[in-house]
């Protein structure tokens, strides 16, 4: 899940060394403003795949694969079921071990079946107001409100989703930096370009499996760059989408 987000040559950040991220312009910076990048790798559904959220793991990414960043996928299906007691303690754990690995992690509310994030606003705003409260001062926490909006979710819904979770975060962690999913399980920046999101520090998302997309995802993405936008890619492969073998190299550096 390799994310640069900066046009300039950009460093690979440690939140120990260059602190709380922000946006500035397109890219991410750290503290100091200088353009940062983020390379790391997602888990798959935190109650799916328990024994990953392990911290001797963690600090085998960081230290023996360069890797800053980790994605804690909560499905948010399971958290409003019957699971959210082992998600939110997976969750802790898996950001306590991301901090004393270095890293910093990204806080995923998974949308999948779900759809529309609306079906679960109260959930969502008492969960990351949780988080946000629990880890305030702490530069790791990134915060993606919901991944992969899908079916007949419009920008629209998800617009009105972030106006009410978005202000949550804020009262606790003031200058986070969150992160918004797009239509068609990130894969349409057409929404965000026409109605941008009216909150600073922020980026929408776009999911990219070269072997898949190609041109066109590619074209919408550097147009969307152009533009202004403020773009973080944190699914990237030469795979399709599908997950199988063949790959497309072309767009893997």
């Amino acid at each position: 899940m390799p994310v640069s987000s900066a046009d300039s040559p950009a460093e690979t950040a440690r939140p120990s060394v260059n602190g709380a991220l922000h946006v500035e312009g397109t890219s991410l910076a750290d503290a100091s403003g200088n353009a940062v990048q983020l390379r790391g790798v997602s888990t798959h559904g935190l109650t799916w795949f328990p024994e990953y959220v392990d911290p001797s793991l963690f600090r085998q990414i960081s230290e023996d694969w360069s890797c800053n960043l980790i994605r804690l996928a909560m499905y948010s299906e399971l958290y409003c079921g019957e699971e959210r007691e082992e998600s939110l303690a997976l969750m802790r754990k898996g950001i306590d071990a991301a901090i004393e690995a270095d890293m910093y992690v990204l806080v995923d509310w998974h949308i999948l079946n779900d759809s529309d994030p609306n079906q679960h606003t109260e959930e969502a705003a008492a969960f990351f107001g949780l988080i946000s409260e629990e880890y305030t001062s702490t530069p790791n926490l990134i915060y993606e409100i919901c991944n992969e909006p899908n079916g007949d979710t419009d920008w629209g819904d998800v617009l009105r989703y972030a106006r009410e979770v978005i202000p949550v975060i804020r009262r606790n962690a003031p200058e986070a930096v969150a992160v918004v999913g797009t239509p068609e399980y990130d894969r349409n920046l057409g929404g965000p370009a026409l109605r941008p999101l009216p909150f600073g520090n922020v980026m929408v998302v776009l999911h990219f499996y070269a072997a898949t997309h190609g041109e066109g995802l590619m074209g919408e993405l550097s147009a969307a760059v152009e533009a202004g936008g403020s773009i973080l890619p944190p699914s990237r492969s030469g795979s399709p989408i599908s997950g199988s073998t063949k790959s497309a190299t072309r767009y893997q550096s």
